[in-house]
């Protein structure tokens, strides 16, 4: 049943961003050339500031659509027939979770390819051969230094994921309190506040960890260490940081996720 949710909710969400995608590839090639060009006119200006624009639309479409669906799937119209559905609260909550997470790689890969194209132009300019030299010799000193790229990439993507899931069901959570029964006058208001309030409270604990990890480094750490060495314990520094930064997204998970599901099966109120 999960697997159905998940595919219903992501036919869904492609009419909002399919059209963005499209957008923005077109006009990452197209400033790919006119930017190569060298000309200076008002058709390169109009460009850039597209450019500009829809990076910053696509931003804003992405928390539009994320608070847009789980407010009208689960609390609006859409709602009558989800919460009727045989699957549990947690099981809702987590295909919507997921369709956003799948939408997030997916528009990694889309800015990537956007990337490329916008470099096509300028790609025979590029040498080939020097940069496959700088990241052979990248992964060379790794490797004399004991640095496993392949597991920073891993522990950087594991991070992403549990920081992606973790900033969605904040922003569920703010939907989920806008919509009880005591809070539906004035919705927006008391969304934004649950919004605002759990971030104030995440940076304050992010920001004291971090200032105690960095504290306990700079006290452990030899000021005359340079080189090599420096590298294997920043980069050992980096890693704690990644782990730690996930477990406490682990904890906004667990409370976030908690409480959504509290509301959606003890305090349910349908617009």
């Amino acid at each position: 049943m999960l697997g159905k949710l998940i595919k219903y909710e992501f036919k869904a969400c492609a009419r909002y961003f399919l059209p963005l995608y499209a957008a923005l590839l077109a006009i990452f090639l197209i400033n790919g050339f006119t930017i190569t060009s060298g000309s200076q006119n008002i058709f390169t200006g109009i460009m850039i500031t597209l450019l500009i624009a829809i990076i910053a639309i696509f931003i804003f479409v992405n928390l539009y659509v994320t608070i847009k669906r789980f407010s009208t799937s689960i609390f609006g119209d859409e709602g009558y027939l989800s919460n009727t559905l045989p699957v549990s609260p947690l099981t809702l909550m987590s295909s919507k979770a997921i369709t956003m997470l799948l939408y997030t790689f997916i528009s990694i890969i889309v800015f990537i390819v956007a990337a490329l194209l916008f470099a096509a132009p300028s790609a025979s300019k590029i040498n080939i051969f020097n940069l496959q030299e700088v990241c052979s010799g990248m992964f060379t000193e790794a490797n004399k230094l004991n640095i496993s790229i392949p597991l920073l990439v891993f522990e950087g993507f594991i991070g992403m994921v549990i920081s992606t899931i973790s900033s969605t069901l904040v922003l569920y959570l703010s939907v989920a309190v806008a919509h009880l029964r005591q809070c539906i006058n004035h919705k927006y208001i008391y969304g934004f506040l649950t919004y605002f309030a759990f971030n104030i409270l995440s940076s304050v604990l992010s920001n004291q960890l971090f200032k105690n990890m960095s504290r306990d480094f700079e006290t452990g750490h030899n000021a005359a260490t340079q080189g090599g060495q420096y590298l294997v314990e920043m980069t050992s520094f980096m890693q704690n940081v990644m782990l730690k930064g996930s477990l406490l997204s682990l904890v906004y998970i667990a409370i976030a996720g908690g409480l959504v599901i509290y509301i959606m099966s003890k305090k349910l109120n349908l617009e």
